[in-house]
């Protein structure tokens, strides 16, 4: 690959992320006008206190002091029991009965949802079940990523719906209000953007394994099976694996969850260490990376396997992590003893550690962050692809001055070599000729 070649990678990156960053504010613009002129007002979000008297749940719904009003959409739910309540009132004052569509962005093991007069507080009416990732994709009322309901509120009336939410772990989860036409928009924009990512990871997957097959760096080998198994870890974050690919099974499972994540602990622990040399360059963090990768990716298994409900929460995110803050260390100590490209590999880690942590942090209940409709950490993968992958361009164009520079030291070698014989076969043609004159002269 030559230095057009790397500087066309560049160029087009740079486009990609830039269009990128169009597409993600131009979607947040859309989504704060729609907003704005939705025809009903969104809920009030009520969650329900603590309370250890289970047996009489209803009365402990009928006592409007024991409803917490929520300032915004954005809760966080710390399980009673294992399962959290939470109140939408809705207000209709128009003609028309309305269908209002409820989002609930979060990874919850099931929901139900009943209807609930107030008139009538010891009366739920059952609405539905059977959603969250404990159940089968199919069993959704619509068909989206996230959970979304599509509640009828009637003309001139007021209405209550109750979720009880399902989930091991206190966690936080969004509510939004749609509409049908700015639902379908933004299925529309999500398709641009998630097309624009798949799309992307799976020529930079296809492309290195044919510099594999043709070179056979096995940087670039190990770089294809992380990048193959960080596009699939981003499905699952996003819902997509879910959505298209699993939709008749009870997705997700933690065993193929965990699987997925420990391969890509393992395929990136290798690739840290072949594209760094770090068996060459620095033993220290040879052993650093191989023991982190290994322990992270055997504590994720095992998590899996039981069936233990923290695979689904945040904190395997961390333990992601916690492998790629040693391998930012190890690429800056690359970086300084004489690899150049070593910067972009520590660059292009630190910005998906970045989304991972982010999305740890916003998770928990003292951090107060509306989350954009993405995860943090999908498009800290994204990210980290693109530039891993002008890493692997500039490593080969450094190899390529290098080869270049060696063939012309042996170009000059050799034509010194050549010139110093010349020079010999010159004396000594001399010397023969001076003998020859000799002898002609003695006759």
């Amino acid at each position: 690959m030559n230095t057009r070649t790397s500087l066309s990678i560049y160029k087009l990156a740079i486009s990609y992320c830039c269009l990128f960053v169009l597409l993600i504010s131009h979607s947040l613009q859309v989504q704060a006008n729609h907003s704005e002129e939705a025809p009903i007002l969104p809920p009030s979000i009520y969650q329900l206190k603590p309370s250890d008297d289970d047996d009489n749940i209803l009365n402990a719904l009928a006592y409007a002091n024991n409803w917490i009003r929520e300032s915004s959409n954005s809760l966080y739910l710390a399980p009673h029991n294992g399962a959290s309540w939470v109140k939408l009132s809705f207000s209709n004052p128009g003609d028309t009965d309305r269908v209002q569509l409820i989002e609930l962005a979060g990874a919850v093991a099931s929901v139900d949802l009943y209807e609930w007069d107030s008139l009538q507080p010891s009366t739920l009416i059952y609405h539905s079940q059977g959603s969250g990732y404990e159940h089968s994709f199919n069993q959704r009322e619509i068909n989206y990523r996230n959970l979304i309901y599509p509640l009828t509120i009637p003309a001139h009336s007021d209405i209550n719906y109750i979720l009880k939410l399902h989930h091991a772990f206190g966690q936080r989860i969004e509510i939004k209000s749609w509409d049908r036409h700015a639902l379908q928009m933004e299925k529309t924009r999500e398709a641009i953007v998630f097309g624009m990512i798949y799309g992307s990871l799976l020529l930079i997957i296809l492309y290195n394994i044919f510099i594999f097959i043709s070179t056979r760096e096995r940087s670039h080998l190990f770089f294809a099976m992380f990048g193959t198994f960080s596009g699939i870890f981003i499905s699952m974050l996003e819902g997509h694996f879910a959505q298209f690919v699993a939709p008749s099974s009870n997705w997700p499972k933690g065993t193929f969850y965990a699987m997925v994540s420990a391969i890509m602990c393992f395929s990136f622990s290798f690739f840290c260490i072949s594209f760094l040399d770090l068996e060459r360059r620095s033993k220290m963090f040879y052993r650093i990376i191989l023991t982190t990768g290994s322990i992270i990716a055997i504590s994720l298994i095992m998590l899996g396997v039981n069936e233990h409900p923290i695979i689904y929460s945040q904190y395997p995110l961390l333990m992601i992590a916690a492998l790629y803050i040693p391998a930012i260390a190890a690429g800056f100590h690359s970086r300084y003893n004489g690899l150049p490209s070593a910067g972009y590999f520590s660059l292009a880690i630190s910005l998906c550690t970045l989304g991972l942590c982010l999305d740890f942090v916003s998770g928990m209940e003292f951090f107060q962050w509306h989350r954009l409709p993405y995860s943090y950490a999908s498009m800290g993968y994204f990210a980290m692809i693109l530039v891993f992958a002008l890493s692997l361009a500039d490593k080969m164009r450094l190899l390529n001055e290098e080869k270049l520079a060696t063939t012309i030291e042996l170009v000059k070698l050799t034509e010194e070599k050549a010139q110093s014989n010349i020079e010999v076969y010159k004396s000594k043609l001399n010397e023969v000729q001076l003998e020859q004159q000799a002898d002609e002269a003695k006759i």
